[in-house]
This record gives structure tokens, sequence and C-alpha cells, in this order.
């Protein structure tokens, strides 16, 4: 028998959130999931695990500590993870991270039966007597191959195609004129990928639902901005960042009133003479005499 077929814990992934949120991320949103179910660190009512990169890694040999920080981004960007850090100590900085399931709940078809029923993604301690017992519940007989299953399967995998955005899409129209504004301020900017710049901002109308017109708004405010146009440079942030930008384009600053003190008038006038005495005083006069006497002196 081949030493690489099933003699460890196998990864398992749901195909249809594969489908909804692309396969690593999926996958590593399973394995989240089984480690919450087995979690007892509850904040808030919520159930959190905490790991760092090179943890998670050692969970996932086959993928880089950059892409595994890659895929818990794109998780968070899309709020289908929440992090958080509820260290005891100052200077731990692992991260703890939940799933945020009432987000995940809405991406959900309106149809969800699957024939393989519910699937767990885990890698645990194989002498735990549940994970072996549950080795049993995942024995599920493959589908009989068909012409009809394989024209669905094609069918599928047609519709999972990423979406493509024509010129007159309303993304479009805010890709060209986000760039628009930066070439305002830097001529030589980098013309990005269009598409997933329109993709990206299919998000944020879509998934953070977000008004089309107040988008434009702030694209263009974002980019007056003396501070913030040098670092909003893409959907992405701008997503990200987008309600505290909003709060910033609704209330702008106002400039720092500068305290005046009112100089008195004496401060101008210019110092008077002292008043000197020229005359000479008789007594004065006469002691000195007298000094100089007793010291053999002649005046």
């Amino acid at each position: 028998m081949s030493n690489l077929l099933l003699d460890e814990r196998p990864l398992l992934v749901m195909p249809k959130l594969a489908v909804l949120i692309g396969l690593p991320e999926s996958i590593f949103l399973q394995q989240l999931h089984y480690w919450t179910e087995h979690s007892s660190n509850v904040v808030e009512g919520k159930k959190w695990v905490y790991n760092s990169v090179n943890e998670w890694q050692k969970q996932f040999p086959f993928w880089s500590a950059r892409t595994i920080h890659r895929i818990i981004r794109d998780l968070e960007n899309e709020n289908l993870i929440v992090s958080g850090s509820f260290n005891k100590l100052a200077i731990d900085r692992t991260k703890w991270y939940r799933i945020n399931y009432e987000k995940l709940h809405a991406l959900e078809p309106k149809q969800t039966i699957s024939p393989y029923g519910q699937t767990y993604c885990q890698v645990g301690n194989m002498d735990s007597p549940k994970v072996v017992d549950g080795l049993d519940s995942l024995a599920v007989p493959l589908p009989e191959i068909t012409t009809k299953t394989t024209t669905k399967t094609t069918s599928n995998k047609k519709n999972s195609r990423k979406q493509v955005f024509d010129d007159n899409s309303d993304e479009m129209k805010l890709a060209t004129f986000f760039i628009s504004e930066i070439k305002k301020n830097s001529a030589d900017f980098k013309l990005p990928n269009l598409q997933s710049w329109c993709e990206e901002f299919r998000r944020i109308i879509e998934l953070d639902k977000r008004n089309k017109s107040e988008i434009f708004r702030l694209i263009r405010w974002v980019q007056a901005d003396d501070f913030e146009k040098a670092n909003v440079l893409s959907p992405i942030k701008l997503r990200k960042r987008y309600d505290a930008l909003k709060i910033r384009m609704l209330n702008p600053t106002k400039p720092k009133r500068v305290r005046e003190e009112k100089v008195p008038d004496w401060f101008y006038k210019q110092d008077e003479p002292v008043a000197t005495t020229t005359e000479k005083d008789p007594a004065i006069d006469a002691e000195r005499q007298r000094l100089l006497k007793e010291l053999g002196v002649k005046s």
C-alpha cells in the first residue's frame, strides 16, 4: 500500500464552500471551525482560537508562512474571520481568531443540501477516542460517474469562473475614476489589473452594501487629502479603511486657532535715562576731607 494514501488524518472541505470563497480559504476556514468547536477560550460569548502563522504552518505544511498570512488577510478582508488580541502579556502578539458565522451564513445559497452531508477538516490528536470513532462517519460512497453527472460538473465549473467586467459596468467606472484621481497626484502611477480592482469594488458594493455615489465622493476626497492620497492607492486599502475615511470626509478637521497674546503698551516704550545728581553734598565733602587729613593726604 502506498504511504501517500490515507495513513494520516486527511484534510476535507465542502466543495460548495470552495466554490464560494476559494479552495485555500475554505481549507483554512474549515480547519478553524474544527478548532473552534474544541476551543475553551470564550471572550464576550464567542469562542476563539489563537495561533501564530508558524503554528498554523505546522497544520498546513504544504503552504509557506507567506501564503498562510495572505489567506488569513483575505478572509479578514471578506469579514469571514475576525481577529483580536486577548493575551495576558503585552509582549505576546499571538493573534486570536473566530469565524463570523453570520457572514458565512449570508453567503450560503438557498439550497444547501449536499449528498455528502456535513464534513469536518481536522488535524488533531489521533489518540483521541472521538477522533478515531469519527473515521467511520467519513466513509461516504462516491457518486456514480454518468453522463448526467459529468454535464452537471462541467456546468458548475463554467458558473464558478470569475466575473468579467465591461467598460459600462459600475465597477469599471469606479476603477478608472480612481486611477484618474491618483494620476492627478502621481502621473507615473503604474496601471493595475483593472479586473482585480473591479472585483474588489464589486465586494464593496454587494457585500459591504456601500452606496455607489458615496464611493465616488470618498475616492475624490481621499486623493485630495494631503495625508491620505499617498496611503490609499487601491480599492483594497479603501475597503479596509472605508468607515474611518468616511468619518474624516464628513467631519473635516478644523484648523487650530492660534492664541493671540496682547502686548502691553509699556513694552514698546524706550527706557528712560536714570536721573543723576551733579551737585555736591557739603556733608559728604566734609567727611571726605576729614578722611584725607587722617591719612596724611593733601587734597
